[in-house]
């Protein structure tokens, strides 16, 4: 079925929903139905979001997520699975792109929850809890830099859990008003960039969020910036 046509991505939703108010537990037969029906809307999203299309990518994560959660009700074994955690994370990722911060954060607390069940996304969950920082920094972020722990655990994506440590901090900057706590704010910012580079981390997407990202501004007018960006 094509997911991108409104009539029959309605009628699907309307008979995998039907599904998935009927699946009793793991034992019965249309649990694989709707995880496949899930993950269809999964993927119309991830492509929907992969052309910036935000608002569409938000609507197939939803159709993606109102079938999983009456079987996450109902059983464990759905939370472990690929397409319930990227659902999540994807989601909150979108809002946040749209600066719905604070929309955003149930959604990272899920995936945070649910990450540690499963192989392939467990590493994952620095990244998760960093991104909550994050979402709650937009309304506080000198009470979310305070509460941090500057950690250089070897994960497998350190580069973006360090980079949005380093927007926060950075963020702590801008808002503080007592100039020495300012200046240990942004102190943390450059350090945590400066391990990201070092370690090669520095990905031509973080180099660009970097010089482009408003929570960065606070960097960009540092004196250290120019040294960071050296060779860049």
């Amino acid at each position: 079925r094509d997911l991108n046509k409104p009539e029959l991505e309605q009628a699907y939703r309307e008979k995998a929903l039907a599904l998935a108010s009927r699946v009793q537990g793991d034992s019965s037969a249309s649990y694989k139905n709707i995880k496949s029906g899930a993950e269809r809307f999964f993927n119309a999203g991830l492509d929907m979001h992969r052309k910036n299309k935000l608002t569409d990518a938000l609507t197939q994560y939803n159709h993606a997520i109102e079938l999983l959660e009456p079987l996450a009700t109902k059983s464990d074994r759905i939370k472990s699975t690929s397409v319930f955690i990227q659902s999540y994370w994807h989601r909150a990722q979108a809002l946040v792109e749209l600066g719905q911060m604070e929309e955003a954060i149930d959604d990272w607390k899920t995936a945070i929850s649910a990450g540690p069940s499963s192989k392939r996304f467990k590493g994952f969950v620095p990244y998760f809890e960093a991104q909550l920082l994050r979402c709650r920094a937009e309304n506080d972020p000198v009470a979310v830099a305070a509460s941090l722990e500057f950690v250089t655990r070897d994960v497998e994506n350190k580069g973006e859990v360090l980079m949005v440590i380093a927007s926060v901090y950075s963020l702590a900057s801008e808002a503080e008003e007592d100039d020495e706590r300012k200046q240990r704010w942004l102190a943390k910012a450059i350090e945590a960039i400066s391990v990201v580079k070092s370690s090669g981390k520095l990905s031509p997407p973080l180099l660009l969020s970097l010089k482009m990202d408003p929570e960065f501004q606070e960097v960009r007018n540092s004196a250290e910036f120019k040294e960071i960006l050296n060779g860049e």
